[in-house]
């Protein structure tokens, strides 16, 4: 195998069509040494487990539904497991997207997929991706299909034709939500920081987010503010509301980010700048962004207790 990337996808329906797709590809992880990260709901963790029972401990596995809750986590998680085994080649099995996962969750779940091909394109994994063709829709399965270059099917591996050059996948138009009528408006400008801050801790505290989450939801937001300030020179516009069980912070203003990474590639130990939006991802349950030559929408979202990958 060539010492990169390869990036496969593979669709079942089922329990037992789930198993067929997935345990071949790690039977030859255990055949080649290879060590293997399962990332996962954990109903197809406890799967792979039984399956195997207890046999090989060069497994590893994530719970998706809690690791995974924000996708450009799963990157994060990927690299470290590839650094941690040197130059071993490593298998990674993945599903990032599942029945359940909301509107904003999947769009940042297919980005992902695009993103993998970039970031972790010098990277020695041969990761499959796994995606449930009876309980998904199709819409999402067709956008799925475009960003893996190979299909893994009961011939084997096949060069998929529908494969869409990762960067161009990442400049399509993609627009967020409007968001709701109802959400607070607050504008800010240099030396607002402060106001801002005092501001968003009060919403949080009446819209019934813990402590512990305040204090991420504040170094967020002022990651990106400052961001706003920095770059695109002020001033910025926030926007807050509430959406089911999440807190929702959205910055507009008029600069451009022109890295269609930004955020997702872990920053150099020692570097300067950079880690603003990525520090977002991994405080925030999912992190949306939406720029363009008139401007950028940073979007957060808060829900649950925070995990750490």
């Amino acid at each position: 195998m060539p010492d990169q990337l390869l990036h496969f996808a593979t669709f079942y329906a089922g329990d037992v069509a789930f198993l067929s797709n997935v345990i071949p590809f790690l039977t030859e992880s255990l055949a080649a040494h290879e060590a293997v990260l399962v990332m996962a709901p954990k109903p197809h963790v406890e799967l792979i487990e039984r399956w195997f029972n207890g046999t090989s401990d060069r497994f590893t596995y994530l719970d998706m539904e809690d690791h995974g809750r924000n996708p450009a986590r799963m990157i994060s998680a990927t690299q470290r497991f590839a650094q941690s085994h040197g130059e071993e080649r490593i298998r990674v099995v993945g599903e990032p997207i599942w029945a359940g996962r909301s509107p904003a969750q999947i769009r940042e779940g297919l980005r992902h997929e695009a993103c993998i091909n970039l970031i972790l394109s010098d990277v020695a994994a041969t990761c499959l991706c796994v995606y449930d063709s009876e309980r998904l829709d199709s819409a999402v399965l067709d956008v799925a299909d475009c960003n893996h270059s190979h299909i893994e099917s009961d011939r084997g591996p096949i060069a998929n034709s529908r494969f869409v050059d990762p960067l161009d996948f990442l400049d399509r138009p993609d627009p967020l939500p409007e968001p709701p009528a109802t959400a607070s408006v607050i504008e800010f400008h240099h030396r607002d920081l402060s106001g801002l801050r005092r501001s968003v801790e009060q919403r949080a505290v009446l819209d019934g987010v813990s402590p512990e989450r305040v204090r991420d939801v504040l170094l967020a937001v002022t990651e990106v503010a400052a961001n706003t300030l920095d770059h695109s020179g002020g001033p910025g516009v926030l926007r807050l509301w509430r959406e089911a069980s999440s807190f929702i912070l959205e910055v507009t203003d008029g600069g451009h980010l022109s890295d269609p990474l930004v955020g997702r590639r872990a920053p150099a130990i020692d570097a300067v700048r950079g880690r603003g939006l990525w520090i977002v991802n991994q405080l925030s349950d999912l992190l949306q962004i939406d720029t363009n030559a008139h401007g950028s929408v940073v979007r957060m979202h808060f829900d649950a207790p925070r995990s750490v990958v």
